[in-house]
């Protein structure tokens, strides 16, 4: 169960790098907006767009690495 959930944070993470790099969308900041505050926006919003369709095929990816997993450690045993 452990490796599962690794599993899908780290997929989720890896769906949401387009998002958080600015890909496929733009922000529109005003001329006082410190470097922070741009990072903090395009992290939390490249976390949060599309979160329940990258949240399903994160929990799908996961689930067929685990499956994967177990089956590759029976064979080799």
């Amino acid at each position: 169960m452990e490796k599962m959930i690794y599993n899908a944070i780290l997929s989720y993470l890896v769906l949401s790098l387009p998002f958080i790099f600015g890909i496929g969308y733009v922000i529109d900041w005003t001329p006082e907006a410190t470097f922070i505050q741009k990072t903090w926006g395009y992290t939390s919003e490249g976390l949060l767009a599309y979160f329940i369709p990258k949240a399903a095929v994160s929990i799908g990816v996961s689930g067929l690495l685990v499956t994967w997993q177990h089956r590759k450690s029976e064979k080799t045993t």
